[in-house]
């Protein structure tokens, strides 16, 4: 990070009452492993074997996440490697499940004052499947893997506009396209361990500076979603090729989803979180194709742009005005809005 950069993190900070952590990821993880906590970097793993794909991270370890609003995040997975008390799963049914990518795991929310979390505080009986940089064929496998054996009364998916590259990029993962096309689960809840043991693998495969991670995977997600909190110096994203994105294939995907809902007797919600250029230049186009097929389909759908606008400062919703994720007011919002629209 150049001074420009830490500069608007610090002022990021400063705004929203928290504490500017100067440490690298590197270094903080060194230093939760100093204090006795099995902490690693937040990872996820698509590729590594061709016969299991494990949905969310390792179970019950500290994650390291990112610091855009000035000091780390990082939190204790579950038993089944999400962002959720390990006592959520104790339930014998459970009443909301939220499927979604960072902004659903709440990645940069200091604290893990996630919105998920803030409804768990009078829903307790509430699951949290986010995952940073999941697909939407990953969602589809959430509720595939847990929703039915769940049986919650909410299904809420949460969208974001880069959702439909992350879609594509995932076509050619054969289990991945199985949960799509086939009949198919791979019984994740029945292979915690092999599981534990596939990711310990593919965290082991490389090392950097003495901490042992797949670096190259960290280093592309660090550029898509600004991990090491590189602040970009456009206000707006380039928007990928729409052309390109098959538009059946996710068509395929949500009539799926809510054929499984249907039966599980769950309602099926589309949240869609606008990025934070959207709010300035306009909703693009990805978000607007998603909307337009939620809706042919039939499928509940709630868009939070037009909550933010509401608000009188744009800038309090995000970390920062460019590419970041979401305030605590941001965050507050959607928060609000489910619990008051959705679970009324």
């Amino acid at each position: 990070m150049n001074d420009k950069d830490i500069a608007i993190v610090k002022n990021a900070a400063k705004k929203n009452g928290f504490r500017y952590d100067p440490s690298s990821p590197f270094k903080k993880i060194k230093e939760l492993k100093s204090q006795g906590v099995d902490a690693y970097f937040n990872f996820t793993v698509k590729r590594f074997s061709p016969d299991l794909v494990p949905l969310g991270s390792l179970p019950r370890k500290t994650l390291v996440l990112c610091n855009e609003l000035g000091p780390y995040l990082y939190y204790k997975t579950d038993r089944y490697r999400f962002n959720n008390p390990d006592s959520a799963w104790d339930y014998e049914n459970i009443n909301i499940l939220i499927l979604g990518d960072s902004y659903t795991e709440g990645v940069c929310l200091p604290n893990n004052k996630n919105f998920s979390n803030k409804l768990r505080i009078s829903n307790p009986r509430l699951i949290n499947l986010g995952k940073q940089g999941n697909s939407f064929q990953e969602n589809l496998g959430g509720i595939i893997e847990y929703a039915t054996e769940l049986k919650p009364k909410y299904i809420i998916w949460m969208h974001y506009w880069n959702d439909l590259g992350g879609m594509m990029d995932t076509k050619d993962i054969e289990i991945l396209n199985k949960y799509v096309n086939e009949d198919f689960s791979q019984n994740l809840l029945l292979k915690t361990n092999e599981v534990e043991a596939l990711l310990q693998k593919a965290y082991q495969k490389n090392t950097l500076l003495g901490v042992p991670f797949d670096w190259k995977g960290f280093l592309k997600l660090a550029q898509l979603r600004g991990a090491f909190t590189k602040i970009p110096n456009v206000e707006s994203l380039p928007i990928k090729n729409i052309n390109n994105v098959d538009f059946e294939y996710l068509e395929k995907i949500f009539v799926k989803a809510k054929k499984l809902s249907r039966l599980l007797k769950a309602e099926l919600h589309a949240v869609s979180i606008p990025a934070s250029f959207e709010i300035y230049n306009g909703i693009t186009e990805e978000s607007k194709k998603f909307e337009s097929i939620i809706k042919k389909l039939e499928i509940l759908f709630h868009k939070i742009a037009n909550q933010f606008i509401k608000v009188q400062d744009l800038e309090d919703l995000y970390a920062y005005k460019f590419d970041s994720h979401l305030s605590p007011v941001g965050d507050s919002i959607i928060a609000k809005y489910i619990q008051d629209e959705i679970l009324k």
